[in-house]
C-alpha cells in the first residue's frame, strides 16, 4: 500500500469515526455521573480543589474540560460541548496513534486495528462522556508508545501526566514498572535497563511530586495527599457491587475478536523474543505489559462500562502487533483472506449494534433540564437526584460550604 493511499484511508477512517461521535453525541442519555462530572469541572471557575473541596480525581482532566463549559449557553449545551470537544481529541489522537502503529507495525496492521478500535463498543458509546477517563487512557498510550521508542524519561512523564487525570493511571505505572524488571533480569545490558527504570520512575514520580506539593501550598499536605491517595481506597479496593463479571462478559460478547487479538498479540510478542537487539526488546516489554494490564483489569474491583476506555487504546497496540507477527509467521494469502473475513464480520455486527444506537433518543432528558435551567435563577438552590444544573447549587453542597466557613 502506498503511502499517500494508506495516509487518505486512514484520514477518512478517522474522519468517520469523528462523524459518528458527534451524532451519537445528541443520541446517547447522559449519565448520571456525566451531569456529577459536569458540576465537578465547573466548581473550578470559582473554587480551588483540595481547600474549598476534595475532588473525586486528580484534577488536570478536569481544567483541560472546563473552557467548553464556559463557552456553553445552557447546562444541556455544556455537557453536550465536553462530549464533543472530547470526540474532537478522540480523533486528532486516534490520527496519531495510526500513524505510529504504520511506523512500527506496517500500514495494513495499523488500518485493521483502527478499523477494530473505532467500532469496539465500549470505545463507540463511552470515550466521548463527561469523565476523564479518556483521557487518562491517552496519556498512559503515549507513555507506552514512548517506552517502546526507549524514551524513558518522556514516558515517565506521560505517565505522570495520566495520573494527574486519574489515579487509574496506577496501571499504567506498574505494567511499566515489572514490564522493565522483567527485562533487567533477562537482557545482558543491566546497567542501561536499570538506568531505564531510573529515568522512568524519577520522572513520572517527580512530577507527581510537583503536583502534590504545588496544591499542598494550596490547601494543606494532608488535604492533598488524602484526597489523592486515601479517600476513596475502599471503592478502589473493596468489591462493593457485583458487576465485574456481567460487565466484563457484556463487552467481550460484544468485541470478541478485539479482546482475542490483544491477547495474541500479547503471546507473539512474548514467544518472539529470541535476541536482545531493539526490535525483541521492544515487542517483550509490549508483550508483557498486554499482560499486566489484562491481570490489573480483571482485578479492578469495579469495572463499570466506561472503566474499559481505560485498557482499549493499549490492546489496539496489540491488535496491530497481533496482524503484524501473523502475517510474518504465516505469510500466506489465506491468513490475510482469514483475518480480512474476520474483521469484516466484525464491522458488520458493529453496524447492526451502532444502528440502534441511532435510534436512542435524548429530547426527554434535555427538556427536563432545560426546564430546571429556566425554573433555576443563578443564585438559587434546587434539590435533584443528580447535579443536573452543574452552575447551580444543591442545599448539601451550600450546607457543606457554610460548614467549612465556621470551622
Amino acid at each position: 500500500m502506498k503511502g499517500y493511499v494508506w495516509l487518505a484511508l486512514v484520514s477518512l477512517i478517522v474522519l468517520f469515526s469523528l462523524l459518528l461521535q458527534a451524532t451519537l453525541i445528541e443520541k446517547l442519555p447522559v449519565a448520571m455521573d456525566e451531569f456529577d462530572g459536569a458540576y465537578d469541572v465547573y466548581r473550578l471557575a470559582s473554587e480551588l480543589p483540595y481547600r474549598d473541596f476534595k475532588p473525586y480525581k486528580t484534577v488536570l482532566g478536569y481544567y483541560v474540560q472546563l473552557p467548553a463549559l464556559f463557552a456553553a449557553i445552557s447546562s444541556w449545551n455544556g455537557i453536550m460541548l465536553v462530549r464533543l470537544q472530547m470526540a474532537v481529541l478522540n480523533a486528532v489522537l486516534l490520527f496519531a496513534a495510526t500513524l505510529w502503529l504504520g511506523k512500527r507495525f506496517g500500514k495494513a496492521p495499523s488500518v485493521l486495528a483502527l478499523l477494530l478500535w473505532i467500532s469496539m463498543s465500549s470505545w463507540i458509546t463511552r470515550s466521548a462522556e463527561v469523565r476523564v477517563d479518556t483521557m487518562t487512557a491517552w496519556a498512559g498510550l503515549l507513555s507506552l508508545l514512548l517506552l517502546l521508542d526507549r524514551r524513558y524519561l518522556l514516558a515517565g512523564l506521560a505517565a505522570g501526566v495520566s495520573f494527574l487525570i486519574s489515579q487509574k493511571a496506577v496501571y499504567y505505572f506498574a505494567a511499566t514498572g515489572l514490564s522493565l524488571a522483567a527485562l533487567w533480569l533477562l537482557t545482558n545490558e543491566r546497567r542501561r535497563v536499570g538506568s531505564a527504570i531510573v529515568h522512568f520512575t524519577g520522572a513520572g514520580v517527580a512530577l507527581i511530586a510537583v503536583y502534590l506539593g504545588a496544591w499542598s501550598l494550596v490547601a494543606t499536605p494532608d488535604a492533598t495527599n488524602q484526597a489523592t491517595f486515601l479517600s476513596h481506597t475502599d471503592i478502589a479496593l473493596r468489591p462493593m457491587y457485583s458487576i465485574r463479571r456481567e460487565f466484563w462478559q457484556q463487552t467481550v460478547e460484544q468485541n470478541v475478536l478485539f479482546y482475542v487479538l490483544s491477547i495474541v498479540g500479547s503471546i507473539l510478542c512474548l514467544t518472539g523474543n529470541r535476541r536482545k537487539d531493539l526490535v525483541d526488546e521492544r515487542h517483550f516489554i509490549l508483550g508483557l505489559y498486554g499482560v499486566l494490564l489484562w491481570a490489573f483489569g480483571l482485578w479492578h474491583k469495579q469495572p463499570w462500562p466506561y472503566f474499559f476506555v481505560i485498557l482499549i487504546p493499549t490492546f489496539a497496540v496489540l491488535n496491530a502487533a497481533a496482524f503484524a507477527q501473523v502475517w510474518a509467521r504465516f505469510p500466506r494469502r489465506s491468513t490475510v483472506i482469514i483475518l480480512g473475513g474476520l474483521v469484516v464480520c466484525t464491522l458488520a455486527s458493529s453496524a447492526l449494534r451502532i444502528s440502534r444506537l441511532l435510534q436512542f433518543d435524548t429530547g426527554y432528558q434535555r427538556h427536563m433540564v432545560d426546564i430546571a435551567d429556566r425554573l433555576v435563577g443563578p443564585d438559587e438552590l434546587y434539590l435533584a437526584g443528580v447535579d443536573m444544573l452543574y452552575d447551580r447549587q444543591h442545599p448539601t453542597n451550600k450546607l457543606r460550604r457554610i460548614s467549612r466557613a465556621k470551622q
